[in-house]
């Protein structure tokens, strides 16, 4: 009789037993509707501020049916199932459209959980758009990366809930004019709406210069000084008419 099915882990790195990741978590696909239809975009290239090539949003069907088999079940039963337990008491005010305070661990939590989502979702793609070592380094240390930028917007909502994953590959370009990669989800559960950014190389300008200016955001990570809560919702309610154009 053969033993357990193993897989190289993409987080861990190690080939251990195998477990299937749930990227649209169990807790969350009941929270907004059971299994919601969800979409993805295509790859979008973004030159500064003009849109150079836009793909064709294709709707994909259930969210039952995004999942990720790369995911060892150490890494899926120990410090991947603890930070869904942190962050879906913190993250369900807000999917529900109740008015809400993070405190800065909070926040810390709910933008972990975040980029542990865009890992997630960006692997299943083909091919990806973050970097190979992107999941391993998150995993060393469970935290939000500083080359991360989490903002959470109000999403106008659909009744009982759905989920809009929305992937992109942008080419950001800085100031001093040298193009940069940035892959940018945007994830639409409920009344919340996240939008995560991950700059891939290393250079002197901050994250948040990739911030759009508009009101319908508030920032969970990088971390305001001096460190303060974070009120939800923003001022700006993202619109079901805007949300192709914001994400």
């Amino acid at each position: 009789m053969s033993g357990p099915r193993k897989v190289l882990c993409i987080f861990c790195g190690q080939r251990r037993e195998r477990a299937v990741e749930d990227i649209v978590s169990h807790w969350l696909a009941k929270e907004v509707g059971g299994e919601p239809p969800f979409f993805a975009g295509d790859d979008v290239t973004i030159i500064g501020n003009q849109v150079v090539a836009r793909g064709k949003a294709r709707p994909y069907g259930s969210a039952a049916a995004l999942k990720l088999p790369q995911v060892c079940k150490p890494c899926n039963t120990g410090w991947m199932s603890l930070l869904e337990r942190r962050a879906k008491p913190l993250l369900v005010p807000m999917i529900r459209g109740r008015g809400t305070s993070l405190t800065p661990a909070e926040q810390r939590i709910v933008a972990a959980w975040a980029q542990l989502k865009m890992i997630s979702y960006d692997a299943r793609r083909d091919p990806r758009s973050l970097p190979a070592t992107t999941a391993h380094e998150f995993s060393q240390v469970r935290q939000p990366r500083e080359s991360v930028l989490v903002l959470l917007g109000a999403f106008e909502g659909y009744g009982t809930g759905v989920g809009v994953p929305h992937a992109r590959r942008v080419a950001a370009v800085a100031p001093i004019g040298t193009p940069v990669d940035v892959t940018r989800v945007s994830l639409g559960f409920g009344f919340l709406f996240i939008q995560v950014l991950d700059r891939h190389e290393l250079c002197d300008w901050p994250i948040e210069m990739l911030a759009p200016s508009e009101s319908c955001w508030v920032r969970c990570w990088p971390e305001w000084f001096p460190f303060t809560n974070l009120r939800w919702p923003p001022p700006v309610v993202i619109g079901r008419d805007s949300w192709w154009t914001i994400a």
